[in-house]
């Protein structure tokens, strides 16, 4: 891994955290690549659109939430 490679990991993680944390649909999209599969057990599986609508509707029930990103080398 090229450490162009290992930073543009680490903006999809930051991503991911900043978009679930502000209900942002297209950040955490953005996250994945298109032809990604999310599997999340008996949660979810499938395309990151579909897992994006599940992520979003069960966080949208809490006052908020923070997630934390920390030891990336």
């Amino acid at each position: 891994m090229t450490a162009d490679d290992a930073e543009g990991v680490r903006q999809a993680i930051y991503r991911y955290a900043r978009g679930i944390d502000r209900l942002d649909a297209e950040l955490i999209e953005g996250a994945f690549w298109p032809d990604a599969t999310v599997s999340l057990g008996a949660i979810y599986s499938g395309s990151p659109p579909g897992f994006v609508k599940v992520a979003v509707g069960f966080m949208g029930m809490f006052t908020s939430t923070r997630h934390d990103v920390g030891n990336i080398a």
